[in-house]
């Protein structure tokens, strides 16, 4: 691999876990059959972990590298399948409760601002930026000077 600087990847889907949670393993590297055998041939060993709700609402996505310390992610699938941040899909979950809030009807900016500012507990300046946001990601329209509606 070094002579050729080439990289090989290899993927497996399998595991040694009972279902019973309070027999799983502590370490998630350790709970794939084999373990001892990947991690002693192998550089890193890379592993995802299901949510476990309500403590775990995410899944952990992790790496094992031989000559670093492990790291863990969080991250959480959005409407598309798709696997973000936990922190952005919160973010977004909470744009959301943003849109649901404003009518469909066209309404002052100041009452959209006002709305904005109740359900994620921010600044005007920062009710602004959020509003500003769903105005180009077109979950919100402009419908004239000063006045809003969900699109």
């Amino acid at each position: 691999c070094q002579a050729y600087e080439i990289n090989i990847t290899a993927s497996a889907h399998f595991g040694k876990q009972k279902n019973d949670i309070t027999e799983q393993y502590a370490r998630p590297q350790d709970r794939i059959a084999g373990s001892g055998a990947f991690s002693g041939y192998s550089d890193t060993q890379v592993y995802l972990c299901d949510p476990m709700p309500p403590a775990q609402p995410y899944h952990l996505i992790g790496w094992v590298p031989r000559h670093g310390k492990p790291e863990e992610f969080q991250y959480a699938r959005n409407s598309e399948g798709l696997f973000v941040p936990y922190e952005l899909y919160q973010e977004l979950d909470k744009l959301d409760q943003v849109v649901a809030a404003i009518p469909t009807d066209p309404t002052p900016a100041s009452i959209v601002l006002h709305k904005i500012e109740m359900v994620l507990s921010v600044s005007n300046a920062t009710a602004e930026r959020y509003l500003a946001q769903l105005v180009s990601t077109q979950k919100i329209t402009k419908v004239r000077r000063g006045f809003y509606q969900r699109s």
